[in-house]
């Protein structure tokens, strides 16, 4: 069975937590919208974070994330019910684009997870945005 897009409301994923949005918090659900267009901007101050939480446990094998003006990240993740406990996955440090969206894509080995919390440690700027973070992998 090949690999599905995972980290999508419509397929019962949320995002169970999130540090700021610049107008409302739920605004944070644009992050797995589906939608490109949509957006999940952070207030100035770093650092900020957001978790996605899965229904059931997945095995993931990358992770793709489209930002603006993100300069650093720490990707993360958690496979008990609780989304406590977090284990990194990568640390990142992310190029500044020319007025493009920021696509940096993480490859993994197979790994489990309920839980994927973001932290941007730093940006370019005092805001920056997240537009979409695809999960490749599959429902266990």
């Amino acid at each position: 069975m090949s690999d599905q897009e995972l980290a999508l409301e419509s397929t019962g994923c949320l995002v169970s937590y999130s540090s700021c949005g610049h107008e409302d918090v739920a605004a944070s659900k644009n992050i797995i919208d589906g939608s490109r267009g949509t957006f999940w901007a952070t207030t100035g101050l770093y650092p900020h974070s957001f978790i996605i939480t899965f229904p059931k446990t997945i095995t993931l094998n990358s992770i793709t994330i489209r930002s603006y003006c993100v300069r650093s990240m720490l990707i993360e993740k958690c496979s008990g019910d609780l989304s406590s406990g977090f284990e990194t996955l990568q640390n990142l440090d992310i190029l500044l684009t020319d007025l493009h969206h920021q696509v940096t894509k993480v490859d993994l080995d197979a790994t489990t997870a309920k839980h994927l919390r973001f932290t941007i440690k730093n940006g370019f700027q005092e805001f920056c945005a997240i537009y979409k973070v695809e999960v490749s992998g599959k429902r266990s």
